[in-house]
């Protein structure tokens, strides 16, 4: 009962706001486009607030969390600020978009939010991501130094998906697939590895149809997610 008395007495409660670099926004399928994202803690206490980005998409609705960062420690009175680079997939169709961060607690405890709208134009610029990245973190902030938003695309697939993570800092890396029995089926990364966006390419056509595990493994820190291979 005291416990919740004093979450009662301290809500979850933070300032989101973001301002893109150029409006209104027009970027082509592969493109990518910046904004300065400020998050504040107007409140007489010490928090940790969550912030995640969704996308209202034109034909699906929505769509994410595109970027997600927890427990962001934050002081009273302060505001943490940082420059963003927000990549465009090579699969966006085009039109209008909704670009909306969320602070609280993920997914359901939102306690403020923010938006701005971006058009994607039906065209497309080589050599771009197969995903949406946030290049970016919160400054002041105890990162992993890989993006919450690691993936694959396609997934499902046949019989080639390429995966894609953000290093934001320098580390020896490993990144390796497995089956649902635990035996590791390739080794894709295994080296150091400086801080960009790294796309890297698996070929299963030698593999059967199933659901198969990636697991990106930086110092003591790893990521995993799901794979589903269809022949």
């Amino acid at each position: 009962q005291e416990y919740v008395a004093w979450l009662d007495a301290y809500p979850i409660c933070g300032d989101i706001s973001m301002t893109p670099d150029d409006y209104p926004i027009e970027v082509m399928p592969g493109g990518s486009f910046g904004y300065t994202g400020h998050l504040g803690n107007s409140t007489a206490y010490q928090q940790e607030l969550d912030v995640w980005i969704m996308l209202e998409t034109p034909g699906y609705g929505s769509y994410g969390p595109v970027n997600r960062v927890m427990d962001i420690p934050i002081e009273s009175g302060q505001s943490l600020s940082y420059h963003f680079i927000q990549h465009v997939p090579n699969f966006a169709p085009a039109g209008e978009y909704e670009y909306i961060a969320y602070c609280g607690e993920y997914p359901d405890n939102t306690c403020n939010q923010t938006s701005f709208n971006f058009t994607v134009i039906p065209d497309r610029k080589p050599g771009g991501l197969d995903d949406w990245y946030l290049q970016g973190s919160w400054s002041g902030t105890s990162q992993d130094k890989t993006s919450l938003s690691l993936s694959a695309h396609p997934n499902p697939f046949n019989a080639t998906t390429t995966i894609t993570y953000n290093l934001t800092g320098a580390s020896y890396v490993s990144l390796d697939v497995y089956n649902l029995l635990g035996q590791k089926v390739a080794a894709l990364v295994d080296e150091y590895q400086n801080a960009s966006i790294y796309s890297v390419n698996w070929d299963a056509s030698e593999q059967a149809s199933g659901i198969y595990y990636y697991k990106l493994a930086i110092d003591e820190k790893s990521v995993t997610g799901r794979l589903t291979l269809l022949k």
